[in-house]
């Protein structure tokens, strides 16, 4: 159950639109600060941080792709 909360926080925090808070809510959480704390220990990082981080990496290999 674990691993497929942590698949979906994922997916779900892989939509830029998506606010933080409502997949905190989705993912069964009473309030976003156990959702933040949880996510932190299975990535290391926030999930602010995380969306950073993988979306900068999807973006950059966007227009590499496109320049090439």
């Amino acid at each position: 159950m674990v691993d497929a909360r942590q698949e979906l926080g994922r997916q779900l925090l892989s939509d830029p639109t998506a606010d933080i808070d409502e997949v905190a809510c989705l993912l069964g959480y009473q309030d976003a600060s156990s959702f933040y704390r949880a996510f932190r220990e299975w990535e290391g990082t926030t999930p602010n941080r995380w969306r950073e981080l993988n979306f900068d990496g999807l973006k950059r290999a966007a227009s590499d792709s496109l320049m090439h």
